[in-house]
């Protein structure tokens, strides 16, 4: 830590006095309105072209509104370039982002992704989920677990950024993801589309879509609904969502919108066929009031009050008695960005974040193991808390353009994090119940544009996970007494180069390596067979390589004519620098495995026919930071997850200008390997093979 502070002040100092020198800066023109999220076409900022349309379909733009990406690593994934996904699936939606992982879950069950050795399997959140900007976990600064996931019909790109997303985004150790809404653009005519597949397994599923704009005002609604039944018993899930937005634009440069979002879901959690009676439901609905506007002499504002409801209830068989999980979460946040462009392509940006989340959580016994979810008829209330959760964010950001084509980025940010739990019942007695935390954050990337469209980057960013509702009481958790509740820390470096120094060819090439302090685990407690505890395992370290390539085949083929063909691979080598744990040094922690492989090829022409097929390979990890096999709750863990390959076949046909054909096979060659394994989650086998088919029709 001694070593890190004084790069710390000096990251500070040197922000700081970038900022004083911005007085000095030459005002520039105002800047061309932002496209919208569909929109790849190049931009200017300050007469200096920043972007190219054949970059933007792989990596988002430097200067992305108020957010500044140059010299970090990001990915971008444009869902149009694959066939439609007409089941919700995270392996399909992230098969084009480089080294993330998506456990095959049922649709409607919580998203758990994985990413360089850094997995959800302990319980601990280490990749932020956003969509359009702002956080879907279920508490918005502090959760674990994202129980809501937008239907991927209604996604227009997915981006990835890497360690540097703490100093955009925050808190995260090792990276964010964006889900981007599909929006209207300016002067679309109507359009209205709907979307009818069946499959295997009971699959069927329906998306239905208007949306347009009208002089001033821009609109767009949807409404999909989607059942499976499964293979196994208690598999069957089930969830609808609705989406609307609404938008006014009253001069060039200015948009004001409200967007609503609504979900539910219920799905059976079957583990390994032992789990006949385990079941979840979620309930989410929020609502944002947003506007864009920019000014003269360069300034952007972009501005986001945002409200979230959210309901989970889990139903568990334990000792002939079902056990009902009750958790709320009613959010209130805010979001305030702000970007000044001045010289040429220089650009500062500032904001303030902030959210009030209130999380009641109640737990109850009943006899009844078939309860619905919202039936209490006989059921005794076991566990009543009180939570609540504050977080806070100041930062800033500069890019300043310095002579032969270099540039330097510094960055700063200051979080506050405040968590309360007030307990009763079984975990009364477990101590404190209460957290606050200031964490400074600071981050430096340089970088280097050479040769025909190509560019090194260099970055050195802070993060953090920051203290959760279950590190303070748990009904299934026990905290030790005296447990530091410092938040874990990460110092994360990457070195890499990417470009399209070809027509229609992209590549990204990175070294990585991430220092992550007081890594958190939950492992069975040895007084208790029925509990967990959670424990301060140690430091690990992270480092490996991460690359990718895409090439058109047909980059000059007449017609929209393409033949992409994409791999990506992740190696990663995790390892134990430190512990208390007599032996723990040296291992490799749980869910980290060495090797994740992506790769696919996919025909398309434009409005005409699309054919994709996608391989992904994930190596086996370890389920505990101890490699031990495990027993919990009568169920027996294995000490690994085995490798596995699994492939997807998908495809879409233009019948007519107005209707076209869906079809495809979702794990074509019926692999079995688990899709999660966790002491908290369980044992669950990933899907078998899914045949579907389907037909969109358009007006």
């Amino acid at each position: 830590m001694a070593g890190r502070l004084p790069i710390q002040i000096s990251l500070v100092a040197l922000s700081s006095a970038f900022s004083v020198g911005l007085a000095y800066g030459q005002a520039a023109p105002a800047t061309a309105g932002q496209a919208t999220a569909g929109n790849l076409a190049p931009v200017e900022v300050n007469r200096r072209r920043e972007d190219t349309r054949a970059k933007l379909e792989h990596i988002m733009r430097e200067v992305d509104g108020p957010k500044i990406t140059v010299t970090k690593k990001t990915s971008v994934s444009v869902t149009d370039q694959q066939p439609e996904l007409t089941q919700l699936s995270g392996r399909n939606l992230f098969i084009r982002t480089p080294g993330l992982i998506a456990a095959d879950l049922p649709a409607g069950s919580p998203t758990e992704l994985s990413y360089r050795g850094f997995s959800p399997t302990q319980g601990a959140g280490y990749v932020a989920v956003l969509q359009d900007g702002l956080p879907i976990s279920n508490d918005a600064a502090a959760a674990s677990i994202v129980s809501f996931s937008p239907l991927s019909q209604g996604l227009a790109q997915v981006q990835l950024i890497r360690g540097g997303a703490g100093l955009i985004y925050g808190p995260t150790p090792v990276g964010a993801v964006n889900l981007v809404s599909r929006r209207p653009h300016p002067g679309e005519p109507p359009n209205v589309g709907t979307e009818q597949v069946g499959g295997s397994n009971g699959l069927y599923s329906t998306y239905n879509f208007i949306e347009g704009a009208e002089g001033t005002i821009e609109y767009r609604a949807s409404l999909g609904y989607q059942a499976v039944d499964g293979r196994q018993v208690n598999s069957a899930s089930r969830l609808g969502a609705a989406d609307s937005f609404l938008g006014w634009r009253p001069v060039k440069g200015e948009l004001f919108y409200l967007d609503l979002h609504a979900y539910q879901a219920q799905a059976g959690d079957p583990g390994m066929a032992d789990a006949p009676h385990d079941h979840h439901w979620t309930r989410r609905m929020s609502a944002t009031l947003g506007a864009e506007v920019d000014a003269a002499d360069g300034w952007r504002f972009e501005g986001k009050l945002w409200a979230n409801y959210l309901e989970t209830t889990a139903r568990a068989a334990a000792l002939s008695l079902a056990v009902f999980d009750d958790q709320t979460y009613r959010t209130l946040g805010v979001d305030m960005r702000l970007r000044h462009s001045f010289g040429r392509g220089n650009a500062f940006t500032m904001g303030l974040t902030a959210d009030q989340d209130t999380s009641p959580r109640r737990q109850w016994l009943a006899a009844n193991l078939e309860a619905a979810g919202t039936d209490r008829t006989g059921a005794v209330l076991d566990l009543s808390q009180n939570r609540q959760a504050s977080y806070q964010a100041l930062f800033t950001e500069t890019v300043f353009r310095l002579p032969h084509q270099f540039h330097v980025t510094p960055s700063v940010r200051l979080e506050h994090n405040a968590i309360k739990v007030d307990p009763s019942g079984v975990v009364a007695a477990l101590g404190a119940a209460r957290a606050s935390r200031y964490t400074p954050l600071a981050g430096l990337g340089i970088g280097n544009d050479f040769g025909r469209a190509n560019e090194t980057y260099v970055s050195a960013t802070q993060g953090y996970r920051p203290v959760q509702f279950a590190d303070l009481a748990a009904p299934s958790l026990v905290r030790p007494q005296n447990a530091s509740l410092d938040p874990a820390r990460s110092l994360s470096w990457e070195a890499g180069v990417h470009g399209t120094p070809l027509k229609g060819f992209f590549y990204d090439a990175s070294l990585f390596l991430i220092d992550f302090r007081h890594r958190v685990e939950s492992l069975p407690s040895p007084s208790d067979p029925l509990m967990l505890i959670n424990l301060t395992t140690g430091d690990t370290r992270h480092q490996g390589f991460e690359g990718e390539v895409s090439y058109d085949l047909l980059h000059s083929a007449s017609g929209g004519r393409h033949l992409v063909g994409f791999a990506s691979l992740a190696l990663t080598e995790a390892r134990f620098v430190h512990s208390a744990i007599v032996g723990q040094v040296g291992r490799t922690p749980a869910g980290a495995p060495h090797v994740v492989a992506k790769s696919g090829l996919t025909w398309r022409q434009d409005r005409q026919y699309s054919l994709s097929l996608t391989v992904q390979y994930v190596g086996a990890s370890y389920l505990l930071d101890s490699h031990q096999a495990a027993t919990l709750n009568g169920v027996a863990y294995p000490a690994q997850m085995a490798a596995h390959t699994v492939g997807d076949l998908t495809g879409e046909y233009w019948l007519s200008p107005r209707l076209k054909l869906l079809a495809g096979a979702y794990n074509v060659a019926d692999s079995r390997y688990l899709a999660r394994a966790s002491l908290l989650g369980g044992l669950q086998p990933a899907p078998g093979r899914t045949l579907y088919a389907g037909l969109a029709l358009g007006f």
